[in-house]
């Protein structure tokens, strides 16, 4: 999560992420306060053997969020094991 802060604005630019469960895929969004601005897909690992594969995204042009408002990363389906590594910055 980004948070709030007076009169500035959160981009994103890229993220990572990674789904280690085997069987359990899940969909991923970027929240804008309570409003969806991405929605993105982290696969299940298949199976123990299988090396999770890591999703890379790039924003271009980036993602910018409402002045003073929340960014978040959250996972639809609460059961995966998904990791989310986000990078971007803020602006005035």
């Amino acid at each position: 999560m980004i948070a709030a802060n007076a009169d500035r604005r959160h981009i994103v630019k890229a993220l990572q992420m990674i789904n280690t469960d085997a069987t359990v895929a899940t969909e991923v969004v970027i929240k804008d306060g309570s409003t969806v601005i991405w929605r993105g897909f982290a696969p299940a690992t298949i199976a123990a053997v299988t090396q999770p594969s890591m999703v890379q995204v790039t924003f271009d042009p980036p993602l910018l969020g409402t002045r003073n408002t929340a960014m978040n990363a959250a996972c639809i389906t609460t059961s995966s094991q998904t990791y989310i590594n986000v990078q971007g910055d803020s602006i005035i």
